[in-house]
């Protein structure tokens, strides 16, 4: 199968992905642990852009405590979403924040009726 007959102009689940990824970019999701609860899976985990492994409760303890900039900082380019199994959906965008850029990969999937962060990546782009 070709690259075009994979991607999809984010069809269900990944309509509903898309927003909720760009939720969690959001600084009151983001300080709000009751919804970072509800949006991430029990075993999700994340690679950060230095190479950190965060757990769910790590991520949501940081989140949660820490100053985040203004929402208008973001900027999100290249948005894509691959189908990767039923109910799931890969999610990847560019980022930049303050002239920063990084690459965001995110695994959605269904779980329990409720669209969930599974797994979540950010890869420093270097010049």
């Amino acid at each position: 199968m070709d690259d075009a007959a994979r991607v999809t102009p984010l069809p269900e689940p990944a309509e509903q992905a898309g927003p909720e990824g760009e939720l969690l970019l959001k600084r009151e999701t983001r300080h709000d642990a009751n919804v970072l609860n509800r949006l991430l899976a029990d075993h999700f985990h994340e690679i950060g852009q230095a190479g950190r492994h965060w757990t769910r409760s790590e991520i949501v303890a940081s989140l949660t405590t820490t100053a985040e900039p203004a929402d208008d900082r973001y900027v999100i380019q290249e948005r894509r979403a691959d189908h990767i199994a039923d109910g799931a959906v890969l999610l990847t965008y560019l980022l930049e924040v303050d002239g920063r850029a990084s690459r965001r990969s995110s695994i959605w999937a269904y779980r329990d009726g409720e669209l969930t962060l599974l797994f979540h990546q950010g890869t420093a782009v270097t010049s």
